[in-house]
Formats: C-alpha cells, sequence, structure tokens
C-alpha cells in the first residue's frame, strides 16, 4: 500500500536546514542549490519521492533482497524529514521509517545529518541559549577513485579513521564519514571490446573541534578544507550540510552496483564520532569535559 504524505509544515530549524542542505541540495540542478522557499522545499520532497521509488524498483530488479527482509512498504513509504505531514491512510497505521540510511535520502537526513547536527550544536551551547565554548571547526573532504575491486575501497575505509584523526592532535572531538558509490561509466563504443572494471568512489569527510590557534593541517591540493571560527548555530547548520551530503549516486547509479555496495559492505564502519562529539548521553550527566574556555557574556 503506497502512503502519500501531504505537508503541513515545513521546519525552519537549523536542524532541519542542516538536512536540506545535505539532502536537497546535492539533488538540485546547478544554480538552483540554494532554494529556501516553502513551494520549492515541497516540491523538491514530493520529487525525491519519485526517484526514491523509482530505484526502489531498480534495486530490486537488480537482486537486491534485503529490501524485502526489511519489509518493502516501510522503504517505499518512508516519511519525509524535516517537516510536519499528514497522510493519506488511518492514524492506527504506524508510519515507520525504514532505516535504510545508506541508501534512503529521507533516512540519511534523520540518522546522519540529524544526529551530527545534535551532536555539534551540544558540543558548542550544552543545551544553553549561548554558546559556552570558544573553539573553531575545521572539515576536510577529498574523492578517491578505486578500480575494479569494491573490497579494495572498504579496506582502505578500516584503516584511514587513524590517519585522519592524526591531522588533528589535541582535537576536543572529531567525526569522521565515508561514502563508497558507484562511478558513473558510459558503454564502450568499440565492438567486442571487453567493459572496463567498475570505479568506486571513496568520499571521505573529517570534522574536528580546534582551539582557535590550532594551525591548519597540511593536505594535498586534491582536498578542500574549510575553517569556520566559533560558529553559531546556522553555521553550525552550513557546515554539517556541507560534511553529511548524501551520496547522491546511490540514487542516481548504476543499480547493480549499488546493490554490490549495500551487499559486499558486511560490517565496514562508515561513521564514527570521537571525544567531545561521542557521547551526548555521558556529557549530559557528567558535564563538560576539559576543553577550551568559556566564552564570556
Amino acid at each position: 500500500m503506497e502512503i502519500n504524505y501531504t505537508i503541513t509544515k515545513v521546519h525552519s530549524s537549523y536542524r532541519a536546514k542542516a538536512q536540506r542542505y545535505a539532502v536537497l541540495a546535492p539533488l538540485r540542478a546547478k544554480g538552483e542549490s540554494g532554494k529556501t522557499r516553502v513551494a520549492d522545499i515541497k516540491a523538491d520532497l514530493a520529487t525525491l519521492r519519485t526517484h526514491w521509488h523509482a530505484r526502489l524498483k531498480s534495486l530490486q530488479s537488480a537482486g537486491w533482497t534485503r529490501s524485502e527482509s526489511f519489509k518493502w512498504g516501510y522503504a517505499f513509504n518512508c516519511p519525509p524529514f524535516g517537516v510536519d505531514s499528514q497522510t493519506s491512510v488511518a492514524l492506527e497505521t504506524r508510519v515507520i521509517p525504514c532505516g535504510l540510511h545508506l541508501v534512503c535520502p529521507f533516512c540519511w537526513a534523520r540518522l546522519v545529518v540529524g544526529p551530527a547536527y545534535d551532536r555539534l550544536t551540544f558540543a558548542f551551547y550544552r543545551g544553553e541559549a549561548t554558546p559556552q565554548f570558544r573553539m573553531d571547526v575545521i572539515d576536510l573532504a577529498r574523492s578517491i577513485k578505486v578500480d575494479g575491486d569494491l573490497q579494495e575501497a572498504f579496506a582502505y575505509i578500516r584503516s584511514y579513521r587513524s590517519i585522519a584523526l592524526g591531522l588533528f592532535p589535541g582535537n576536543y572531538g572529531a567525526y569522521v564519514l565515508h561514502t563508497v558509490e558507484p562511478q558513473r561509466q558510459p558503454p564502450s563504443k568499440k565492438r567486442g571490446k571487453k567493459p572496463k572494471p567498475p570505479t568506486w568512489i571513496i568520499r571521505e569527510r573529517v570534522l574536528a573541534l580546534v582551539d582557535t590557534d590550532f594551525p591548519m593541517p597540511t593536505v594535498k591540493p586534491t582536498t578542500t578544507i574549510h575553517r569556520t571560527s566559533s560558529p553559531k548555530k546556522a553555521l553550525l547548520a552550513a557546515i554539517v550540510g556541507r560534511v553529511c551530503g548524501y551520496p547522491t549516486r546511490m540514487l542516481r547509479g548504476p543499480a547493480d552496483r549499488v546493490v554490490r555496495v549495500l551487499s559486499d559492505r558486511e560490517s565496514v564502519k562508515l561513521s564514527a564520532y570521537y571525544g567531545g562529539l561521542r557521547n551526548l548521553a555521558a556529557q549530559t550527566r557528567k558535564g563538560p569535559p576539559k576543553g577550551p574556555p568559556a566564552t564570556t557574556p
């Protein structure tokens, strides 16, 4: 049964904005990533649902069976994010997110972007109305191509975290996020020529909380790096949206290769929090850890 959603309110919170930066903006056409009108957001979410339904059907045709074990209806009817909505079904029917965040854009917003914004905001604000700490946020990103062997991509991810954290000694908290996506490859124009092995794109993103006088790390020219000094919530939302950008090739790439990513990942952990971003519950119970000086009123 397909559930239709009627959006009654678009949330204006910075958390919701971070989710839209991360998921809707990368899927928009060039020059349209900054849309903020309510009508545009509603239209984008409706379009995203259409693409998601098409993706699910193509994954099923390509042999992805996990969607069946997780109940196809949950994935097909995964609710929108960052809005209030009414459904076309009776109130007794539970609308449950599918939880397939590696491919589902709605659950990516809920399970990847939302928690990242919550943790980063809490690190600065500690539940108060104003920032309680003065820190800088450094985030970096780069893409790596791996030809042929998908397991080689996952092996790289297993080994990279310690390297990433080594760029930020003495950080107050860090977040490392990886995605693996299939690269779209045009078919060979020469008859009888063997197709090239598939190419996989590893996207690695690292975010670290550092002292205001922390030196900028030296990175390769292929790495993009940003530094934001003592950001307020609007900038924190933009940072999270940039760091947690949805892997668009999981929605648009070749279905058979997306199935390989989903099936072969096994127990590879693609993201991790460290230090002051790791455990919000413990931070709340124990109070702020030893860290940067508090801001003055």
